[in-house]
């Protein structure tokens, strides 16, 4: 690997730009490694990325520079959506002339394009890690909200893919789906990269007893919708359940046809948090459940074989997990006894789900220590240091 010239600062931290052309505050894989970059030293961090409009409080952490545009991503028309992703890009690739960076690692594809122009006619010899928070398969570069991102797509593939030293998918399935879709790509360069929750998750939360009395407590944390999760068929057997289980939402960007299902649904049983929950929160709020459920619909590739940040941040904080059957990226992960269980559950048959026999007892405790962005992480920060 060629080092650009001024890589380094005057205390020898080597100069990384994170781009990543979506809301930091709406992606905690990425919030994670930067504490985590920050932390173990010796890089000088600048990220690109833009102002959230869900009026989540903004990240900030001590070790990096953040600078932030206008969302390229919003509700309007394509040509203003096009406008603000030319905004941000030119912003960016002045900000990336300014820094002149070792090493930049963008997110997504929607990111792509300032990192295409700045090493592709300015830095050449920057060397390119690309990280995937979703598998995109090419078919979906065709979708109404990915026309803006196709437009440079084509650049991303014929020039950033072939000179990226890391491309990253979330787990091996997604990787050997990317590498079938580009296989060109250089086998050295693909790596599998979990988005898993930082190390202090794991341990005095986990070890905590839960409620043995009933209710059975059920959370879901994150997006959810009716179209894209089985909502109504968890909230209609929670409900029949009659008080023995009860089920909270915590989702601050519930859809409004979704928010007022659940509006309708008892609310002795079931229970909606529209506000959400502070990503460093969670460990505290989550130890007042014993189960931790995953409702997404196996709609595509990308849901079919995805584990979600949400298995593993459940595991962290020792609670048991239901997951829908037709999420195979679970099935890994899968175990009927010990403590804390994962369980796969049939969401369109739960008149036959005994949710009894599904719970761990608080014997054999398994340890979920390994689930942590520090270890997962290990290998793209030596890679990043240029080792």
């Amino acid at each position: 690997m060629t080092t650009p010239i001024h890589s380094t600062d005057l205390r020898g931290r080597r100069r990384i730009a994170i781009v990543q052309a979506l809301p930091l505050e709406l992606y905690p894989p990425t919030t994670n490694l930067l504490k985590h970059l920050a932390a173990v030293g010796g890089f000088q961090i600048e990220v690109h990325a833009v102002r959230n409009r869900a009026g989540r409080p903004a990240f900030v952490s001590p070790g990096c520079t953040i600078q932030r545009s206008s969302e390229p991503r919003g509700s309007g028309r394509a040509v203003a959506r096009l406008l603000q992703h030319l905004w941000f890009t030119l912003g960016t690739l002045w900000r990336l002339l300014r820094f002149r960076p070792a090493a930049i690692l963008y997110f997504e594809p929607h990111s792509a394009l300032p990192v295409y122009l700045y090493t592709r006619y300015f830095k050449p010899a920057t060397a390119v890690f690309i990280h995937n928070h979703e598998y995109y398969g090419p078919d979906q570069f065709a979708l109404p909200g990915m026309r803006v991102v196709q437009l440079f797509h084509k650049r991303e593939v014929a020039y950033l893919y072939r000179k990226a030293v890391w491309i990253s998918q979330t787990n091996a399935v997604r990787l050997a789906m990317f590498q079938r879709d580009y296989p060109f790509v250089a086998p050295a360069a693909m790596q599998v990269l979990p988005n898993y929750p930082p190390r202090d998750w794991v341990g005095d939360v986990a070890a905590q007893p839960r409620p043995a009395r009933p209710p059975l407590r059920c959370v879901h944390v994150g997006s959810v919708s009716l179209e894209d999760s089985y909502v109504r068929e968890v909230c209609e057997w929670v409900v029949r359940q009659q008080g023995r289980v009860t089920l909270d939402f915590y989702d601050y960007n519930i859809p409004a046809r979704t928010r007022q299902y659940l509006a309708s649904v008892d609310a002795r049983f079931v229970r909606c948090f529209d506000a959400g929950v502070p990503y460093e929160e969670m460990p505290r709020v989550l130890a007042a459940y014993q189960v931790g459920v995953v409702l997404h619909r196996g709609t595509t590739l990308n849901y079919i074989h995805n584990a979600p940040n949400k298995l593993f941040e459940y595991l962290a904080c020792g609670l048991d997990v239901w997951s829908p059957v037709d999420m195979l990226g679970i099935k890994p992960y899968l175990r009927d006894t010990g403590t804390p269980r994962v369980v796969a559950v049939d969401f369109n048959k739960l008149e036959s789900f005994d949710a009894t026999a599904a719970v761990s007892d608080g014997t054999n405790r398994v340890q979920c220590n390994t689930y942590t962005c520090e270890q997962a992480v290990s290998g793209l920060v030596a890679a990043l240091r240029g080792r």
